[in-house]
């Protein structure tokens, strides 16, 4: 008889917050803050992407926004690292241990 593992689930994005980031209303979220590109690689991370997946998911999505007709030079999203998205993620891991631990779950932020 094989032996059971057990298996890790994803973390699940509630579809509020995937379609909140994703219609980015500039009335709610400054695009150029590191608030807002930091979300984007917070949902990235909690579907289970790899940090280089969340790097081309995440450049496709800046182009598409910076390449639209109405966004000015000054308004255009900087693009995000591959060595701030690790960075981000490790974070949002040791976040993740201390919400299992009960300590803060900021507790690098």
């Amino acid at each position: 008889m094989p032996k059971k593992t057990a298996k890790l689930e994803k973390p699940k994005v509630r579809d509020d917050e995937l379609k909140f980031v994703t219609q980015h209303p500039k009335e709610y979220y400054d695009w150029k803050s590191e608030t807002f590109r930091r979300d984007m690689v917070e949902i990235q991370f909690r579907m289970g992407h790899t940090a280089s997946q969340t790097l081309k998911n995440i450049h496709g999505f800046i182009s598409e926004l910076n390449d639209q007709p109405n966004v000015q030079e000054d308004e255009k999203i900087p693009e995000v690292s591959l060595e701030t998205i690790k960075r981000w993620f490790s974070e949002f891991l040791v976040g993740k241990m201390g919400s299992w631990t009960g300590e803060s779950p900021d507790l690098l932020r």
